[in-house]
């Protein structure tokens, strides 16, 4: 029996193309699938950990500057504002209160004492003396 070269080079094209379409087809997705999946894996995990890390790290910092300034600028000028406030008042009021009482017993017993002794020296020396009975 004798077999053409038509039909040898048919079958032949025919089984080379559908061999080496179906090996190029499982072969290429595999490898893609693979390839891709593991790149986009390892990049992703990669660039995602240093991109977190970076804004964690920038933004945290910015963040924590940020608020720590405002934060202490507020607070404290509140406080010394508050605490300034208080004690002044506290403090003013006391020493108001507790300065005059001492001033006005003091400048009053002396006051008291000075002119009644002047005014009995005069009484007593101008010889009319105190009425006594």
């Amino acid at each position: 029996m004798y077999v053409s070269s038509d039909v040898i080079g048919h079958v032949t094209s025919d089984v080379i193309s559908h061999v080496t379409s179906d090996i190029i087809s499982h072969v290429t997705s595999d490898v893609i699938i693979h390839v891709t999946s593991e790149v986009i894996g390892h990049m992703t995990s990669d660039v995602i950990s240093h991109v977190i890390s970076d804004v964690i790290n920038h933004v945290t910092s910015d963040v924590i500057r940020h608020v720590a300034s405002d934060f202490i600028s507020h607070v404290i000028s509140d406080v010394i504002r508050h605490m300034t406030s208080d004690v002044i008042s506290h403090v003013t009021s006391d020493v108001i209160s507790d300065v005059t009482s001492d001033v006005i017993s003091r400048v009053t017993s002396e006051v008291i004492s000075h002119v009644t002794s002047d005014v009995i020296g005069h009484v007593t020396s101008d010889g009319k003396g105190l009425v006594t009975s």
